[in-house]
C-alpha cells in the first residue's frame, strides 16, 4: 500500500468535495428561498391587515425588526442557512441526515489515516536522516581521536628520546625505579 495518494485519489477527492460544495450552497440557497417565501408571506399579510385597517396602502419600503434576522434554530450567531441534522442512533450530528453522513464520514476517516501515514513516513525519515548525521559525526571524532593518540605517542617518543640524548651527555643513565614505594 503507497504511502501517498495518487493524482487519482486526488482528483476523487477534489470531485467528491466540488460535490460537497455543491450541495451544501444549495441547501443554504433552499433555506434563503423558504426564509424569503415566509417573510414575503408575513409581509403581504400584514400589508393586507393595514390597508383593511386604514383604508389605505402600505409603504412599498418597510423596516424589519430584529427578529427577523434571527436564525431559525434559535442561535444569534449561526451563520444563515445552517440547520444541523438531527441526531442518529450513534450520536452523531450528521451534515446530510442520511446515509450520506456515514459516507463522508468514512471518507475522513479515510483521509485522517492516509496524512498519518504519511506524517510517520517524514517523520521515521526525518530521524533516519538525523541519525545518519549523527554516526557519521560520531566517525569523524573517533578518527580524529585515534590521529590525536598517534600524534601524542609520536611525541612522546620524541620527548624520551632527547631525555636519553641529554642523559648520555651528562653520563648518567636511567634506571627504572625497581623499589617498592611503601
Amino acid at each position: 500500500m503507497s504511502d501517498t495518494w495518487t493524482q487519482e485519489d486526488r482528483r476523487w477527492l477534489a470531485e467528491v468535495c466540488r460535490e460537497h460544495d455543491q450541495l451544501m450552497a444549495e441547501a443554504r440557497e433552499d433555506e434563503r428561498r423558504r426564509h424569503l417565501e415566509k417573510a414575503t408571506e408575513e409581509a403581504a399579510a400584514s400589508t393586507e391587515n393595514e390597508e383593511a385597517e386604514t383604508g389605505a396602502e402600505a409603504p412599498y419600503v418597510q423596516e424589519s425588526s430584529t427578529d427577523d434576522l434571527r436564525h431559525p434554530s434559535g442561535g444569534e450567531n449561526a451563520p444563515a442557512g445552517f440547520v444541523a441534522a438531527p441526531a442518529d442512533d450513534t450520536g452523531l450530528i450528521g451534515l446530510f441526515g442520511d446515509e450520506r453522513d456515514e459516507v463522508l464520514l468514512d471518507t475522513m476517516a479515510q483521509v485522517v489515516c492516509d496524512l498519518r501515514r504519511e506524517w510517520r513516513g517524514a517523520i521515521s525519515e526525518a530521524v533516519k536522516a538525523e541519525r545518519e548525521k549523527h554516526e557519521h559525526a560520531l566517525v569523524e571524532h573517533d578518527t580524529r581521536i585515534s590521529r590525536l593518540e598517534g600524534q601524542i605517542n609520536t611525541l612522546l617518543s620524541f620527548i624520551g628520546q632527547r631525555s636519553a640524548a641529554r642523559n648520555a651527555e651528562a653520563g648518567t643513565l636511567d634506571l627504572p625505579n625497581w623499589r617498592q614505594n611503601n
